[in-house]
């Protein structure tokens, strides 16, 4: 027999602070209560036979460690830079539902990657967390001669071997991005405002079928530090300069 799949809806409305200290402080409304009135639920949703998924929708079984937080923590070590991690802070309350809490208080429930306003919340109180720990931190550990001498050294080169940064990138948007199209060879489009009075939003906007919009960039994007590519320019090669991608996006 095909088991139902029930959404137990449990709604806990939260409060993120960002207190004196800068830990995260969560006050949530008869927590208590809903965890109780969800348990029941999902004690009647087993004697009945149906699976039960508590949440207001189910997320997917992510495991800890198969996030992009890893990958992230060790670029931020290869540099040596402090780094914030949103999955550690947020884990045990939201995957165990410690204190009553989902990810959905914390989550858009449609993707579960963007952060609702409590989730925003709480990476604030993160940040700063780090700036007044950084700022104990030096009220006690003041800089020294050796971190002084860290300061000058250089970057060390690109975690992943050739990833040099761009050193001329290119954001045009709003009214400088008008003359990037070929007007002539794009019938059918119109450049509009379609923002408010003191927030403007331009684009290109086409009513008309199979019409097509002609940008013309010029993709060629120098990269690399001035004495690889000085090197690379030298040796009649290419290395100093790369083709880069193009990303159009409209919002």
């Amino acid at each position: 027999m095909a088991q139902a799949r029930a959404a137990l809806y449990c709604c806990v409305y939260s409060c993120i602070a960002s207190m004196a200290d800068g830990h995260i402080f969560a006050v949530a409304a008869a927590a208590a209560a809903a965890a109780a009135a969800a348990a029941a639920a999902a004690a009647a949703a087993a004697a009945a036979g149906v699976t039960a998924c508590v949440g207001c929708r189910c997320r997917d079984s992510t495991p800890f460690h198969g996030t992009l937080e890893d990958m992230y923590g060790a670029q931020a070590q290869y540099y040596d830079l402090p780094w914030l991690s949103f999955r550690n802070a947020m884990w045990r309350l939201s995957e165990f539902h410690m204190h009553g809490f989902n990810w959905t208080d914390f989550m858009w429930d449609f993707d579960f990657m963007h952060p609702i306003d409590p989730g925003m919340a709480a990476i604030a109180d993160m940040a700063v967390h780090l700036l007044q720990s950084t700022s104990l931190g030096l009220l006690l550990h003041p800089l020294g001669r050796q971190d002084k001498e860290l300061l000058q050294e250089r970057l060390p080169p690109p975690m992943h071997a050739g990833n040099w940064e761009a050193k001329n990138l290119m954001c045009t948007y709003g009214e400088a991005f008008k003359p990037l199209a070929d007007a002539a060879a794009s019938p059918g489009w119109q450049f509009i405002n379609e923002g408010k009075p003191g927030a403007a939003k331009w684009g290109y906007i086409s009513t008309t079928p199979g019409s097509v919009l002609k940008i013309v960039v010029n993709s060629m994007r120098s990269k690399g530090p001035d004495d690889a590519a000085a090197a690379a320019a030298a040796k009649g090669g290419e290395e100093g300069a790369d083709r880069m991608n193009v990303m159009l996006a409209y919002l």
